[in-house]
């Protein structure tokens, strides 16, 4: 599993993340960490493929990210993640 950071928007309000696998990469997993989030507020993460959601704190997301699983090569992820209502 290959871990990557991400580069976020300033102000950590919310963004996408777009991930690509290429067609001859053996790696069909990987971690992907944000940036630049409020360490105490909590967000919610939407896989757009699946429509699955997962809600970690900010400090979560950016220490120990979130998991991107591709499996077709090549292939693509979209994700959007938004600071969660308090």
């Amino acid at each position: 599993m290959m871990r990557r950071p991400v580069v976020c928007c300033r102000g950590g309000a919310g963004g996408l993340v777009v991930a690509f696998r290429r067609q001859n990469s053996p790696f069909p997993l990987m971690q992907a960490c944000l940036r630049e989030l409020d360490p105490t507020a909590t967000y919610e993460v939407r896989n757009q493929d699946t429509g699955e959601v997962m809600v970690a704190t900010g400090e979560e997301l950016m220490t120990r990210g979130f998991s991107v699983k591709i499996g077709e090569r090549p292939g693509s992820a979209l994700f959007f993640y938004r600071r969660a209502a308090d």
